[in-house]
């Protein structure tokens, strides 16, 4: 018998425990999952912050090349002005029909070298554009100085490039680079067009400016917040799952055995000794329990047995 006995509390308290590792299973699980959707909207965040942070600092850098570009070309605009009058816009017309090069584009080339070998604002390719002219026809926009001369009538303006200066936009983001100047990784083209309507020209800028530190730098900031966000999201669910383990193993079990199992192994040795013969066992019902109403429903059954034998027994 007492055997038996042994052999069903094993059996009970396998039972308890393998309830036990299935609750703790199924939170470590929950809590895994919500870390990783966690992790996922906070990295989705992220990203938008840096695509958000990159057009802004594009949008930024841009602005203040273009505003310090015009600006030295204004403290420059009487010397230049000069070299244009002494050589007449008519000798500069047909100088860029022959595609030569001018004396005035010459003097405005220097001046971009100047400000390429000085490098301010970080732009190492600078070039004004003829985007259309009273005293010829421009099909297409034209570079008519440039800090590297060789580009000067031989290179074609790309089409998103052109289209950015035409449509008055203020850059163009590549980060493939400007291959076919020998520009590589990541640049920003700042695009600027100026109207002189009392004149009738239409001109542009463009400047090329390296990006790829400006976008690594933010990258990398961000990156790092990653790293660091991801360390300790797993060391909160790490140190939650250690919780839920201890939680599930102790607290956990002992309410279980507190609320589910000692009732009913106050109900089982109640029940074994009803089966023994000993109908004066005395049922507790604890009101407001999780087995209240079966205790009660023992309680009464036991009550009508014993009726039962005592109607039996006067019968006799």
């Amino acid at each position: 018998m007492a055997t038996a006995k042994n052999i069903e509390g094993k059996k009970a308290l396998a039972a308890r425990s393998r309830i036990l590792w299935e609750i703790t299973a199924l939170l470590v699980v929950v809590m895994v999952i919500s870390g990783l959707a966690i992790f996922l909207s906070v990295r989705a965040s992220q990203d938008r912050l840096i695509e958000k942070s990159v057009d802004k600092l594009l949008d930024e850098s841009a602005e203040d090349v273009s505003s310090f570009f015009f600006y030295t070309m204004q403290q420059r605009m009487a010397e230049f002005m000069v070299y244009v009058r002494q050589e007449g816009t008519a000798r500069i017309a047909a100088a860029l029909l022959q595609e030569q090069l001018s004396e005035s584009q010459r003097k405005i080339s220097d001046y971009l070298g100047e400000l390429a070998n000085t490098n301010p604002m970080g732009v190492n390719l600078h070039m004004i554009i003829v985007i259309s002219s009273p005293d010829f026809r421009v099909p297409e926009p034209l570079i008519f100085a440039c800090n590297r001369e060789d580009l000067i009538y031989h290179w074609k303006i790309p089409p998103d490039i052109a289209e950015s200066l035409l449509a008055g936009k203020p850059y163009v983001y590549r980060e493939e680079g400007i291959p076919e100047l020998g520009l590589q990784g990541e640049y920003l083209a700042i695009t600027r067009k100026i109207e002189d309507p009392q004149l009738g020209y239409v001109a542009g800028y463009l400047g090329f400016k390296p990006f790829a530190d400006e976008v690594s730098a933010v990258k990398g900031y961000y990156d790092q917040e990653r790293r660091h966000l991801l360390l300790t999201l797993g060391t909160v669910v790490g140190l939650s799952v250690l919780a839920v383990i201890f939680v599930s193993f102790f607290v956990l079990s002992w309410l279980i055995r507190k609320r589910i199992t000692m009732p009913l192994e106050r109900l089982a040795k109640s029940a074994e000794r009803v089966m023994e013969g000993d109908l004066d066992v005395e049922i507790q019902v604890q009101e407001g329990g999780d087995f209240s109403i079966l205790e009660r429903a023992f309680r009464e059954m036991l009550e009508s047995i014993r009726r039962t034998f005592a109607a039996a027994m006067k019968g006799e």
